[in-house]
Parts: structure tokens; sequence; C-alpha cells
């Protein structure tokens, strides 16, 4: 787990998973009230340089509708779609 600190503030955050095989980066977000201003794409760009650094294999990334751009505009396809299942409704 990753923490973007903009001013001494925590404003975005990212996960790697690493396996034998590849790097995931998953779980990118920044806090509303800063988004647009390229903090969730340097929060990407750091990931993606860990991941590199930390695999030579794949790397898989995930992304809900709303931060798919960040992926589109570093040159990242789409080469499937995952259906995330919850259960939060039954969390009171």
């Amino acid at each position: 787990m990753y923490v973007g600190e903009y001013n001494g503030e925590a404003v975005s955050i990212g996960s790697l998973l690493s396996t034998e095989n590849s790097v995931g980066i998953y779980d990118i977000a920044t806090r509303q009230e800063y988004r647009g201003k390229g903090l969730g794409s340097a929060m990407f760009h750091y990931l993606l340089e860990e991941a590199k650094r930390m695999s030579d294999g794949i790397c898989v990334l995930q992304a809900s509708p709303e931060g798919l751009g960040i992926y589109k505009r570093a040159g990242c396809k789409e080469v499937s779609e995952v259906i995330v299942y919850g259960n939060r409704h039954l969390i009171n």
C-alpha cells in the first residue's frame, strides 16, 4: 500500500501485489477535493516504476470506469473485463 502526500497531507493511495510471475496495480484513488490535479496519474506512474523494478513479468492493472482514463493516457490497452461482485448490502 502506498500513500501519496501533497503539502504534508495524504491525498492519494495505490497498492501493488507481487507474485512470482506478475505484479498487479490496484486501488488507485485520490481524495475528491484533489482530483484533476494529476495526483492520481503521479501515483500510477510511481507504482508502474515500482512494478518494473519488482518484476520483469506481466503487469496487471485494475481500474474502475472513473479511473480508466489514467491507464489509457499512459498508453495501456484493455485486454479483458473483470466483473466484481460484492456483498456490501449484507453489512449493517
